[in-house]
């Protein structure tokens, strides 16, 4: 099981940036989960309290990400690959906003 240290924003995105350029469904599927499962299982403010509102809220919405696509269509609210990329993306550069304004 990959490690994530989620107690500096580079190892978030650094994390952020692994699963969105893994290619095997299932390995994408398993990490984005195993991330959202250690957000929303640490206790304490990860990193400052917008960056753990921000990850707790991709966190909540990775739970609609459904790998299989039969799956997915089970559900108007499930989401494939593409639009969990681009959640990612759209993460990372809000922590690399926060990152700017703390420098």
């Amino acid at each position: 099981m990959y490690e994530m240290k989620l107690d500096t924003t580079e190892n978030i995105i650094e994390i952020l940036d692994k699963i969105i350029s893994e290619k095997d469904i299932n390995e994408k599927n398993r990490l984005a989960y195993q991330f959202a499962d250690t957000v929303l299982d640490t206790e304490e403010d990860i990193v400052s309290v917008e960056v753990d509102d921000v990850l707790s809220d991709l966190a909540i919405e990775i739970n609609y990400f459904v790998a299989n696509e039969v799956h997915r269509k089970e559900d108007s609210s499930y989401y494939g690959p593409e639009k969990l990329d681009s959640n990612l993306a759209e993460t990372i550069q809000k922590l690399h906003n926060f990152k700017n304004l703390i420098h």
